[in-house]
């Protein structure tokens, strides 16, 4: 410990390693009797101190206060993540502060900027049974401390009433919390499953924590309204004064902070007896931020407030209000500080009059770890540093997989007595194992007790990242269309109901899950897990217009058997396309010599899925029967190449390829990436489109007749009888959403021997539904190149300095940038506010009305880098690439659709730099479904999710026709899934294929629990993902699969769950042979066959003959069989018995 004056200097730690600087700041911390106020960079960085200190010691108290996740001044406000965790631990400081505990506040620079309000304000309000609360007052109450009303809780913040009931979910829970009234008094306080809106546990009492930091009651509003008209002088009609003096809380009402409360105070006043801890560079960062702030202040300061753009939008405040000033900030970070420095020589002025605290924290040679080193030298310094350290210190190796981790460190040293994961320091007990954990972060060192390894610095962690790229197409497309609680599904035997929820059924002792599903007339059944397999989803649950059927009632199955005859006809007409084509002769095309040579030129890695869709193209045209293949995957991704590699084999082999485009810009740049790729293989390839002359269309109509084009690009201009072919192999159509049914279908009529090959990131439902069914063949590529980052994407306002700071940011990196017009007529007002408010940048316009050469010239001029911005319409949307535009704005996007907006979002990003898409819409009259579709963009905000998009959009838009495009209401009578599954076995049935008998399941009853516990997958969607999944398991090795990843995922299987794979192993046996119902008794096992299917009568006779000990018909024909082994147990014994019974059936 330092001396009392020594404790009033400055203080640095020396020497520390970047990734160890936690560790060394807890070391000075436990050894002096300060406060401390950590200085981190990032929201992120505070929660991996806050990690690392409680992995370390766990009783030392820290409070994590984040910075708002928005930018200065910004007008959409803080996300309610960011809100929750501020109130959590403002209120968690206020009570460190009034109990003189000694603790760590974790922070930021932007937040150590910021002045903070008293903290006694905050107070947390409790309440209990039996206590009377006027029910009004409560609900006016927790509306005035931040909460919003809505119709069901799910999301933190929020509240909802009902009669006597109020719903709430409180910032310090972690589950939402329902009031029950009776009269004035509390009568019941239950927690509950937002998923399913279901009680968990009941509660004496609770405490309600505020949700905003900004409070609306009478007094905050009476200095709201005074400190506002002394800051903006009020004129006329003002939208924000008027909003919040009504008691309105508006988005990014926290820029106001200072106008609700009487004084403010920066945050080192606020905390006694502290002390700043910051980097070396920590005064420079702060100046950066300081620097910003006055830059946004003084652009919005300068803003028209009559411009539509600015005239709802909140005025900012002077700076000195809500931040400190310059003087402030010298004050507090030359006072009393803690620098934390890398060096042993830190770049520090008065360095001299600087105390030194030695953290004891020394940093391993890994030059012979993480270097360019070989696997078994690598492995071979491992084991040697461990050896050599193991006998002083405990050794401890961070990993994020630590299963990973914990499975090689114990091959390579079976030696130690064990290898332990660990999620508290306190679980290390002496020096004979190795011990792993995911809880801390901080390089190869050693301090003065333990020897720190991170195995994803030693072992590059983007091995770990390719793995989950590898996740199998066909599994997560049974997760992304798992049923969630509120889902409407279709019962095979009893119609459309709802799923309400997923419930716990105890009889005779045996307890297992059960769906419940709710029918008009507020009927339900209650259908077992196992048999889940007799549903398929109707509509995600935002859908309030859909009718139940009701229970017992004909509609369903008059609905069933129409949609079933309508359902004969279409599967007839695909049949003959599909037969027309599959019996016609196609070019076979093979690689030949030169075709590793052209892949050679593609400067990029292959990702695992791009390999895969090669391979399945290549096999495709080797056949000799035409290909109908559609590829999907998100923009550039890598379809682009695909075609190339596929126009490549077909014109090595003699035959002409069409590239069907939708915009004569896409055709045009594919014209020079095909040129530019076929350059050395004397290829000649021509482009066609509307804007050709009749001089220039004649040409190319003649040189693509007689054969002396081998590749013509085009747009619609294509689609022609003009156009002839010598020998025409290969149709690509590129973005093929953009294209209609009559169009491709044209195409195919008039070249039934060439082979198709489509493209999209987000195909049309149609597409969808023909590949799901196998009459066309689909490649799917989820995983992204290697190096791309996701977009970064943002839903927020129209705001002047947000497009501003945005298309500024974008220049400053020598980058561009796009703002995309829903309509051409929106873009001279986009033009006019680029003028005014980003005068330094050069832009240029585009629409699909300019003429083919002004689009040309704009274009080469945008790629040459000659403009910072263009402004455009969507016609932007269709596979335009330029790797340098990585900001894209897209304003009014309610008006776009989400496919649309995916499609335009994905210009930006082709590159390894740090995308941004920022989806605007105005500040007023925006509906609910509007926001509730952004919503859904801002949820996919990951790589490879267009194909998701495509799915959902086929449950918003229905799906047409499969033959056309007129609408079908059989689909909408009996649910796109059931439909497609109807159609497959109608399919499968004309074509004499062997079909599953879809209509029943086999029911087990049995003595013994079976279900998911919530323990064991705590999350109710991704139960109900397995559960789906396990039922779609059609053969025991898909079982084994499902069986090796539950305990891959989430551990070893409780006994309960043994039990279920066991029943759908059962239920696969008894499938297989027609058996209905197996039920278990103290004596044996009843079984029940299938009277409809079962057709091996005689040879069960014969098998109970052979078997009359223990095998007998009982009056109910069912057949009884006594367990063979008291030892085994029952499940088991069913299986013994099953198999015996389907081996001798089967054999005779």
């Amino acid at each position: 410990m330092f001396s009392a004056d020594e404790l009033y200097k400055n203080i640095c730690i020396k020497g520390t390693p970047p990734s160890s600087q936690t560790l060394a700041l807890l070391q000075y911390h436990l050894n002096n009797d300060e406060n401390l106020i950590y200085v981190v960079n990032s929201n992120d960085e505070i929660n991996r101190c806050y990690s690392s200190i409680k992995f370390i010691n766990k009783t030392v108290k820290v409070v994590k206060l984040s910075e708002w996740d928005c930018p200065f001044y910004d007008n959409f406000g803080p996300s309610r993540s960011i809100k929750a965790s501020r109130i959590n631990n403002i209120i968690k400081l206020k009570k460190y502060i009034k109990n003189n505990y000694k603790f760590i506040l974790i922070t930021t620079i932007n937040c150590l900027l910021q002045r903070v309000q008293d903290f006694d304000i905050y107070k947390e309000r409790k309440v209990e049974i039996g206590e009377n609360i006027i029910y009004s007052d409560l609900i006016d109450y927790i509306e005035k401390i931040g909460y919003e009303k809505v119709d069901n809780v799910i999301e933190v913040g929020t509240f909802a009433n009902r009669g006597g009931i109020v719903d709430l979910f409180s910032p310090n829970y972690n589950y939402p919390i329902r009031l029950d009234f009776f009269g004035d008094s509390i009568d019941s306080i239950r927690y509950f499953d937002f998923q399913n809106q279901k009680t968990i546990k009941s509660a004496k009492t609770i405490n309600i924590f505020p949700f905003s930091e900004i409070y609306l009651f009478e007094d905050n509003i009476n200095n709201f309204r005074r400190s506002y008209i002394h800051n903006f002088k009020r004129k006329g009609k003002d939208y924000i004064y008027e909003s919040v003096t009504s008691g309105l809380r508006l988005n990014g009402l926290e820029q106001y902070l200072p106008l609700f409360f009487e004084k403010l105070d920066t945050i080192t006043s606020a905390i006694p007896n502290s002390r700043i801890a910051i980097s070396e560079t920590a005064t420079f960062e702060a100046d950066l931020a300081m620097k910003s702030i006055e830059e946004v202040y003084a652009y919005k300061s300068t803003l028209n407030e009559g411009d539509d753009f600015v005239k709802d939008m909140m005025k900012p405040l002077n700076p000195n209000e809500l931040y400190v000033s310059t003087g402030e900030l010298n004050k507090i970070l030359k006072n009393k500080i803690l620098v934390l420095s890398t060096s042993q020589n830190p770049n520090i002025n008065n360095i001299e009059s600087y105390v030194f605290f030695d953290a004891s924290i020394d940093s391993i040679d890994d030059s012979d770890l993480v270097g360019n080193v070989g696997i078994e030298k690598k492995q071979k310094n491992i084991v040697s540093i461990i050896s050599r350290h193991q006998k002083k210190f405990p050794i401890l190796v961070t990993a994020q997989n630590t299963k990973n981790a914990a499975s090689y460190i114990a091959s390579i040293f079976p030696k130690f007595e064990d290898v332990k994961i660990i999620d508290n320091q306190d679980e290390i007990h002496g020096n004979n194992n190795i011990y792993i954990t995911n809880k801390i972060e901080v390089g190869n060192i050693i301090t003065k007790d333990c020897l720190y390894l991170s195995y994803d610095k030693i072992f590059n962690i983007k091995s770990i990242v390719k793995n989950q790229n590898k996740k199998k197409s066909i599994n997560y497309l049974k997760e992304i269309t798992s049923l969630n609680v509120g889902d409407f599904i279709v019962h095979r035997d009893y119609g459309i109901g709802k799923f309400e929820s997923l419930k716990k059924i105890t009889t005779n002792s045996v307890t297992y899950d059960c769906l419940e599903l709710k029918y008009r007339g507020n009927d339900k059944v209650h259908l077992p897990v196992e048999n889940i397999d007799l549903l398929s989803l109707y509509s995600h649950s935002n859908n309030d217009s859909i009718e139940l059927d009701k229970l017992g009632a004909a509609s369903w199955q008059y609905r069933k058997a129409k949609a079933k005859d309508r359902i004969k006809e279409i599967a007839f007409e695909l049949i003959n396309l599909e037969a027309k084509r599959k019996m016609s002769t196609a070019p076979i095309i093979t690689p030949d010599s030169r075709y590793n040579e052209f892949i050679s030129h593609f400067p990029y890695s292959e990702t695992n899925d791009q390999e895969k869709a090669e391979k399945d193209i290549i096999e495709d045209l080797k056949k000799g029967v035409p290909m109908d293949r559609l590829i999907c995957g998100d923009v550039g991704f890598g379809k682009t190449e695909l075609s190339l590699r596929a126009a490549f084999l077909s014109v090595s082999s003699g035959y002409q390829v069409i590239i069907l485009v939708p915009t004569t810009l896409l055709a045009r740049q594919h014209f020079e990436s095909f040129n530019d790729r076929f350059r050395k293989f004397s290829v000649n390839i021509d482009s066609l489109s509307r804007f050709d002359s009749k001089k220039r269309r004649n040409e190319i109509l003649e040189n693509t007749q007689n054969g002396k084009t081998d590749i013509i690009i085009g747009t619609h201009a294509l689609l022609s009888d003009d156009i002839k072919f010598k020998n025409l192999g290969l149709i690509v159509i590129d973005e093929e959403q953009n294209f209609g049914v009559k169009q491709k279908e044209y195409l195919k009529k008039h070249s039934l021997r060439a082979h198709i090959l489509s493209m999209s990131a987000t195909p049309i439902p149609r597409s969808l539904q023909l590949s799901l069914h196998g009459i066309r063949d689909m490649s799917l590529i989820f995983s992204p190149p290697e190096g791309r980052l996701p977009i970064r994407t943002t839903v927020n306002y129209f705001e002047p300095s947000l497009v501003r700071r945005a298309i500024l940011k974008e220049k400053e990196r020598n980058g561009q940038s796009f703002i995309i017009c829903p309509k051409i007529k929106d873009i001279p007002k986009i033009e006019d506010f680029v003028k005014k408010n980003i005068p330094e940048i050069k832009y240029v316009i585009a629409h699909g009305k300019l003429k083919n050469h002004e689009m040309r010239r704009i274009m080469d001029d945008f790629y040459e880098n000659k403009y910072d911005l263009i402004i455009a319409t969507s016609i932007v949307q269709s596979g335009l690439d330029i790797p340098n535009a990585n900001t894209i704005i897209i304003t009014n996007s309610h008006n776009f659709g989400l496919s649309q907006i995916y499609q335009i979002r994905g210009r930006v990003g082709r590159s390894k730099i740090q995308s941004s898409a920022y989806i605007t819409l105005p500040r007023r009259n925006m509906t609910r479904n509007a926001l509730a579709r952004l919503q859904i963009l801002q949820n996919l905000d990951s790589l490879g999710m267009g194909f998701i998009l495509a799915s959902h959009d086929l449950d918003i838009r229905g799906a047409g026709n499969l033959l056309g495009s007129k609408q079908s209401g059989h689909i909408k009578d009996v649910g796109i899934e059931l439909f497609n599954s109807m159609l497959e076995d109608e399919i499968n049935n004309i074509k004499h294929r062997p079909s599953e008998e879809k209509d029943w399941s086999p029911i087990i009853k049995t003595n013994n629990s079976y279900y998911i516990p919530e323990d064991y997958i705590n999350d109710i969607k991704v139960r109900m993902s397995i559960y789906r999944r396990l039922s779609e398991s059609r053969q025991q090795n898909e079982l084994d699969d499902m069986r090796s990843e539950l305990i891959d995922r989430f551990g070893i299987l409780p006994k309960e769950v043994s039990e279920l794979l066991m029943i759908l192993s059962l239920k696969l046996k008894c499938k297989n042979l027609n058996i209905s119902k197996v039920e278990f008794s103290k004596a044996g096992v009843n079984i029940s066959f299938n009277e409809k299917y079962f057709t091996e009568q005689n040879n069960l006779f014969v098998w109970i003959k052979n078997n009359h000990g223990f095998a007998q018909i009982k009056k109910n024909n069912l057949l009884f069989i006594k367990c063979f082994d008291k030892e085994t147990p029952e499940s088991e014994s069913a299986m013994d018995i099953i198999d015996s019974l389907g081996k001798f059936i089967t054999q005779h």
